[in-house]
């Protein structure tokens, strides 16, 4: 995940900010100085955080010193959109899709958020992206591929609620457009709501939630989601497909009610 802090109120302990920036990024103490005085400057200054949690907590703290930042799955610079249907076929073991198989994901949805799978999951898609290889790893994906990034989704949406970071809600529904397949899925048709309720509590709008989708993945793959905005209100509502806002140990999460 990339971290770029873009905003700040007025920092009254620098050293505070560097000796959080050196915790979370493990840069020394020059560099972290370094980009102390940056982001002090006003300067945009940007870190790559592997983790998703670690991300989520080191946005926190910052924020809790004064400095707002955001997240985003890749930097545009990594990507690449364009025509890949004269590529090479993904190899499914470099991509690491043996995190994807349900046999070593038995119970993995109602586990609690987040656990080291959902990170592996992320590198995953995040890898996806940064090869350029959208369309060819859709095309590899098998339906048991497809469940497991279904269950992702479902926690990743809990997750973008409980952290309140939308860049979460947006890698939890590309995986599940990845995953999805037509005719019609009606497993991930129920997802759906989900993400139509968590952008609503998160506050923004459907197009803020797919706009940079679209951007990393083209119409086609977003294609189904905007379908499903097509429905009535009713026949896209939680209640209807099955889920309830809850909470468990963690914090909020969707829970079925079904």
């Amino acid at each position: 995940m990339f971290i770029k802090f873009t905003g700040w109120k007025t920092v009254k302990d620098k050293v505070a900010v560097t000796k959080t920036i050196r915790q979370y990024t493990g840069l020394g103490l020059a560099e972290a100085k370094k980009r102390t005085d940056r982001i002090l400057a006003r300067e945009i200054t940007e870190f790559e955080i592997p983790e998703l949690h670690t991300a989520e907590d080191f946005l926190g703290n910052m924020k809790l010193l004064g400095i707002e930042g955001k997240m985003s799955m890749i930097t545009a610079e990594s990507v690449s959109v364009g025509d890949q249907s004269n590529s090479q076929a993904v190899n499914p073991t470099k991509m690491g899709f043996g995190v994807l198989e349900p046999a070593v994901n038995q119970a993995y949805l109602p586990k609690p958020i987040p656990t080291e799978r959902d990170n592996e999951i992320l590198q995953v898609l995040v890898s996806c992206i940064a090869d350029n290889s959208v369309a060819r790893v859709y095309q590899a994906l098998k339906p048991g591929h497809a469940s497991v990034l279904q269950a992702y989704a479902e926690r990743m949406a809990s997750l973008a609620v409980r952290n309140q970071i939308p860049e979460t809600l947006r890698m939890g529904l590309f995986a599940l457009l990845l995953g999805y397949r037509e005719p019609s899925n009606r497993e991930a048709l129920t997802i759906f709501p989900l993400f139509l309720d968590a952008a609503q509590m998160l506050g923004i709008s459907t197009s803020e939630l797919l706009d940079p989708l679209r951007v990393i993945a083209g119409d086609s793959l977003i294609g189904p989601f905007m379908k499903f905005l097509n429905r009535s209100d009713e026949n896209k509502s939680l209640r209807v497909m099955g889920y309830d806002r809850s909470a468990d140990q963690g914090g909020f999460r969707y829970l079925r009610n079904w």
